[in-house]
């Protein structure tokens, strides 16, 4: 509200955050909740389009490479099959998690999945 004063638009700060979100989601999912995961790079950031308030939007993600310490990935945002954002180059840093088990329940919580397949080795 107030932001932007004659158009309503989705920043682009929130097409970033949600593309890094759901990337570091599936990097710890992708690692059975044995790791946490925090952003350290972003690179060839690139926002071809606005999106407004009541669009839906689609959003993919691609884990390049993993390891135990790091992982690199990229990141798409679609809105009606148009791409609107992209971001070919994001590097997370891994730490150790004391319990998967809290890591899978907020997995659980904010993704409104119970079950979930498990990864395997």
């Amino acid at each position: 509200r107030g932001h932007f004063k004659k158009i309503a638009l989705i920043p682009g700060v929130i097409l970033i955050e949600a593309m890094a979100q759901l990337l570091g989601w599936l990097i710890i999912y992708s690692h059975d909740f044995r790791i946490s995961s925090v952003m350290s790079l972003i690179e060839d950031v690139d926002i071809t389009s606005t999106l407004r308030p009541g669009f839906k939007a689609e959003i993919q993600a691609e884990i390049i490479s993993t390891s135990k310490r790091d992982s690199l990935g990229r990141a798409r945002v679609y809105a009606d099959g148009e791409l609107i954002a992209s971001m070919d180059r994001i590097i997370y840093s891994h730490f150790q998690m004391g319990d998967p088990e809290e890591l899978r329940q907020r997995f659980k919580y904010f993704s409104g999945l119970t079950d979930l397949p498990r990864i395997k080795d």
